[in-house]
Protein backbone atom coordinates (compact mmCIF):
# COMPACT_ATOMS: atom_id res chain seq x y z
CA UNK A 1 0.00 0.00 0.00
CA UNK A 2 1.52 3.40 -1.20
CA UNK A 3 0.79 6.36 1.77
CA UNK A 4 0.10 9.61 -0.43
CA UNK A 5 3.20 12.03 -0.05
CA UNK A 6 0.90 14.89 1.26
CA UNK A 7 -0.11 12.61 4.45
CA UNK A 8 3.60 12.17 4.63
CA UNK A 9 4.54 15.66 4.50
CA UNK A 10 1.35 16.22 6.59
CA UNK A 11 2.78 14.02 9.37
CA UNK A 12 6.34 15.41 9.55
CA UNK A 13 4.66 19.01 9.51
CA UNK A 14 2.79 17.90 12.67
CA UNK A 15 5.72 16.48 14.17
CA UNK A 16 8.21 18.89 13.50
CA UNK A 17 6.31 21.77 12.91
CA UNK A 18 6.08 23.27 16.19
CA UNK A 19 9.24 22.60 17.88
CA UNK A 20 10.67 26.15 18.20
CA UNK A 21 14.27 25.29 18.29
CA UNK A 22 14.61 22.94 15.59
CA UNK A 23 12.43 25.27 12.80
CA UNK A 24 14.74 28.19 12.82
CA UNK A 25 17.82 25.64 12.01
CA UNK A 26 21.00 24.51 13.66
CA UNK A 27 22.55 27.54 13.72
CA UNK A 28 21.44 30.77 15.70
CA UNK A 29 21.29 34.26 15.80
CA UNK A 30 24.08 34.27 18.50
CA UNK A 31 24.81 37.93 20.53
CA UNK A 32 26.25 38.70 23.73
CA UNK A 33 23.59 40.44 26.41
CA UNK A 34 25.38 42.57 29.17
CA UNK A 35 22.70 43.75 31.90
CA UNK A 36 24.02 47.02 32.54
CA UNK A 37 22.98 47.16 36.06
CA UNK A 38 24.33 43.84 37.49
CA UNK A 39 27.35 43.18 34.46
CA UNK A 40 25.62 39.60 34.58
CA UNK A 41 26.16 38.70 30.56
CA UNK A 42 25.11 35.78 28.34
CA UNK A 43 25.30 34.85 24.93
CA UNK A 44 21.77 34.78 23.31
CA UNK A 45 19.93 33.15 20.61
CA UNK A 46 17.94 36.62 19.52
CA UNK A 47 16.22 34.44 16.76
CA UNK A 48 14.19 32.32 19.69
CA UNK A 49 13.91 35.18 22.34
CA UNK A 50 12.80 38.09 20.30
CA UNK A 51 11.06 39.78 22.25
CA UNK A 52 11.92 41.91 25.20
CA UNK A 53 9.32 41.71 27.81
CA UNK A 54 11.27 44.40 30.34
CA UNK A 55 12.42 43.43 33.87
CA UNK A 56 13.35 39.91 34.92
CA UNK A 57 10.80 38.89 37.59
CA UNK A 58 13.70 37.94 39.69
CA UNK A 59 16.33 40.29 41.06
CA UNK A 60 17.47 42.85 39.15
CA UNK A 61 17.66 42.03 35.44
CA UNK A 62 15.82 41.42 32.03
CA UNK A 63 13.36 39.26 30.41
CA UNK A 64 12.86 38.10 27.01
CA UNK A 65 10.52 35.82 25.25
CA UNK A 66 10.22 33.65 21.94
CA UNK A 67 7.28 34.91 19.54
CA UNK A 68 4.87 32.82 20.72
CA UNK A 69 5.73 33.15 24.29
CA UNK A 70 6.27 29.74 24.97
CA UNK A 71 9.89 30.20 25.82
CA UNK A 72 11.88 32.94 28.33
CA UNK A 73 15.12 33.85 29.22
CA UNK A 74 16.19 36.42 32.46
CA UNK A 75 19.52 37.06 32.87
CA UNK A 76 19.47 38.86 36.27
CA UNK A 77 21.65 39.29 39.56
CA UNK A 78 20.57 38.74 43.41
CA UNK A 79 22.69 39.67 46.49
CA UNK A 80 24.35 36.48 47.55
CA UNK A 81 23.11 35.76 51.26
CA UNK A 82 24.95 36.79 54.29
CA UNK A 83 23.23 34.07 56.68
CA UNK A 84 25.19 31.05 55.40
CA UNK A 85 21.56 29.59 53.51
CA UNK A 86 22.56 27.29 50.98
CA UNK A 87 21.26 29.21 47.75
CA UNK A 88 20.21 25.65 45.74
CA UNK A 89 18.42 24.63 48.97
CA UNK A 90 16.67 28.13 48.76
CA UNK A 91 15.90 27.78 44.70
CA UNK A 92 14.49 24.12 44.87
CA UNK A 93 12.06 24.80 47.83
CA UNK A 94 10.81 27.94 46.07
CA UNK A 95 10.24 26.07 42.32
CA UNK A 96 8.23 23.06 44.65
CA UNK A 97 6.14 25.42 45.94
CA UNK A 98 5.64 27.20 42.30
CA UNK A 99 2.91 25.38 40.91
CA UNK A 100 4.16 21.86 41.72
CA UNK A 101 7.63 22.28 40.10
CA UNK A 102 9.41 19.31 40.31
CA UNK A 103 13.33 19.64 40.53
CA UNK A 104 15.00 17.04 38.78
CA UNK A 105 18.60 18.20 38.40
CA UNK A 106 20.86 19.97 40.92
CA UNK A 107 24.30 20.83 41.08
CA UNK A 108 26.53 22.96 43.17
CA UNK A 109 30.07 23.61 43.59
CA UNK A 110 32.01 26.42 45.18
CA UNK A 111 31.55 28.21 41.63
CA UNK A 112 27.91 27.79 40.77
CA UNK A 113 24.51 26.07 41.46
CA UNK A 114 21.89 24.42 38.93
CA UNK A 115 18.61 23.37 39.27
CA UNK A 116 16.22 22.06 36.47
CA UNK A 117 13.25 20.49 36.09
CA UNK A 118 9.48 20.85 35.33
CA UNK A 119 6.65 22.72 35.98
CA UNK A 120 3.19 21.61 34.19
CA UNK A 121 4.03 21.43 30.34
CA UNK A 122 7.48 23.52 30.94
CA UNK A 123 11.30 22.64 31.73
CA UNK A 124 12.84 25.15 33.53
CA UNK A 125 16.79 25.65 34.05
CA UNK A 126 18.40 27.93 36.68
CA UNK A 127 21.76 28.56 36.87
CA UNK A 128 23.73 30.98 38.85
CA UNK A 129 27.33 31.78 39.09
CA UNK A 130 29.03 33.23 42.52
CA UNK A 131 30.53 36.51 41.79
CA UNK A 132 31.44 38.25 45.64
CA UNK A 133 28.34 39.76 47.05
CA UNK A 134 26.34 38.70 44.07
CA UNK A 135 24.76 35.63 42.00
CA UNK A 136 25.21 35.79 38.37
CA UNK A 137 21.77 34.29 37.13
CA UNK A 138 19.82 32.81 34.08
CA UNK A 139 16.42 31.28 34.13
CA UNK A 140 15.29 29.62 31.18
CA UNK A 141 12.09 27.91 30.53
CA UNK A 142 10.77 26.24 27.78
CA UNK A 143 8.27 23.57 26.15
CA UNK A 144 8.49 19.73 27.59
CA UNK A 145 7.93 18.85 24.59
CA UNK A 146 11.05 20.27 22.78
CA UNK A 147 13.45 19.31 25.17
CA UNK A 148 15.64 16.97 22.84
CA UNK A 149 16.25 20.17 20.59
CA UNK A 150 16.97 22.84 23.47
CA UNK A 151 19.74 20.86 25.27
CA UNK A 152 22.37 21.67 23.57
CA UNK A 153 21.09 25.62 23.33
CA UNK A 154 21.08 25.72 27.11
CA UNK A 155 24.26 24.42 27.47
CA UNK A 156 25.60 26.68 25.33
CA UNK A 157 23.51 29.77 27.41
CA UNK A 158 25.20 28.34 30.33
CA UNK A 159 28.66 28.06 29.93
CA UNK A 160 28.33 31.53 28.53
CA UNK A 161 27.05 32.79 31.95
CA UNK A 162 29.85 35.43 33.53
CA UNK A 163 30.08 38.46 35.77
Amino acid sequence: MRVPLGIIVAAFAMAYGSNLAARTGPSHDWQRYREPSSGASINIPRDLFPFDLGPSLFGIGHLYSSADKSAFIAVYSVPTPTDKRNPVADLVRNMELRNGAVVTYRRASKRFFVASGFDGNSIFYDRCNFAGSSEKCVHIEYPKKDIRSWDKIVTRISLSLHG
